[in-house]
């Protein structure tokens, strides 16, 4: 059994400029797999990294997806501190950043766009990305009465080449940097934090509108009941906790996913049909060959082993070398770009199998057509 395989494998060296063709189509459909995919749970990975930590309830307009779509009268402050099982209401705003020193911004999809977030220093301990503010390696935190400062990711100081002391140009406003975060998620490095009047200012929102608030209830273990208990009592609002507004984000995401794996499908499909055809040219030029081995004993399971062993051998090696240059992509696209990315084990398992389905599905065909070759016709053959 050792020798048939050996045979098999061996025999793609025969015709290896086809064989080499083969391999890259599938080599390239699965790199593409799973640089897309893992992009893709990157992104899910840091965002519920960062919302995990959030406290209470985000409470912000029911008709949009997102606070950066909206902003919310500040008349509700009171209105939420009055409804029952409330302890605190942190009013907080929220903006993409088009221009960072007069240079565009990429809107790179949920938690990869840079974001201004404002919120009262003194509430910091209490709001959605106040835990952010705990881990400032340079500089010093923001105070209420500070005008014109933000603080700012490691990473964001790295790659803007800013320090403390530096300014920062956010759509039109300089804005002077007090102090650097450490960034635990490539989402948190998006983020920009100031005060609710800095981004007022910015984009011209009337004092007396806020983009959201943070709302901690009295007992944490009733945060569920007192989201019911504000939507149902403010129609116009919705109240999302942590794992809802994870799950919210993880079906965009999925169906993202979704569309990624359709379109390397498309990839992989077009590489089977390279492996069918490199296959079935095989069989053609061993005509004779493959006459003489069935007029020594060889059967037709003999035959039809052999071409798909060949063929999975095809597989095996675009398999395992797509794997090596999708995990090289991956690493590209988060050293160099900037975008998350995580691959998982189920991610490579998956994609590994899959070139492996390929060459198998695409030796079928070949196989049985050398299966069916006739020995006496077969050794007649010039």
């Amino acid at each position: 059994m050792i020798k048939f395989v050996k045979l098999a494998f061996l025999n793609n060296y025969r015709r290896i400029s086809r064989t080499i063709l083969a391999v890259i189509g599938i080599m390239i459909g699965i790199a593409a797999l799973i640089v897309l995919v893992s992009v893709v749970d990157g992104m899910y990975k840091n965002m519920s990294d960062t919302i995990s930590q959030m406290q209470g309830l985000m409470v912000y307009k029911a008709d949009i997806y997102s606070p950066v779509f909206g902003t919310l009268d500040s008349s509700y402050e009171s209105k939420l501190k009055s409804v029952q099982g409330v302890d605190k209401v942190i009013p907080e705003m929220m903006h993409v950043i088009g221009e960072i020193d007069n240079k565009k911004t990429t809107f790179g999809g949920p938690g990869n766009t840079p974001v201004l977030i404002g919120t009262k220093p003194s509430d910091f301990k209490y709001s959605t990305y106040g835990t952010m503010t705990k881990k400032i390696i340079k500089g010093s935190k923001l105070i209420d009465s500070d005008k014109g400062r933000v603080l700012i990711s490691d990473k964001m100081a790295d790659d803007l080449k800013k320090t403390v002391g530096s300014r920062i140009r956010f759509d039109g406003k300089n804005l002077t940097v007090k102090g650097i975060f450490e960034a635990d998620s490539s989402f948190a490095d998006k983020i920009f934090i100031t005060t609710p009047d800095e981004i007022r200012d910015i984009y011209d929102i009337p004092a007396d509108q806020v983009g959201f608030f943070t709302v901690l209830p009295l007992n944490a273990s009733e945060t569920t009941k007192l989201k019911s208990i504000i939507e149902f009592r403010f129609d116009d609002l919705q109240a999302r906790i942590s794992q809802e507004l994870i799950d919210q984000i993880g079906g965009i995401l999925n169906n993202l996913k979704m569309l990624v794996i359709i379109v390397s499908i498309v990839a992989a499909i077009v590489a089977g049909i390279g492996v069918i055809n490199t296959m079935l040219m095989s069989v053609m030029e061993r005509t004779k060959e493959i006459g003489t081995l069935k007029s020594v004993g060889w059967t037709r399971e003999n035959i039809i082993t052999l071409i798909l062993l060949e063929s999975v051998f095809v597989g095996i090696i675009g398999g395992v070398l797509g794997l090596l240059l999708g995990y090289a992509g991956s690493y590209y696209i988060v050293e160099v770009i900037g975008f998350p990315s995580f691959i998982t084990f189920a991610t490579a398992a998956k994609s590994f199998a899959f070139a492996f389905f390929i060459g198998l599905v695409g030796g079928i065909y070949p196989a049985y057509i050398a299966s069916k070759q006739d020995p006496v016709e077969a050794l007649r053959v010039e």
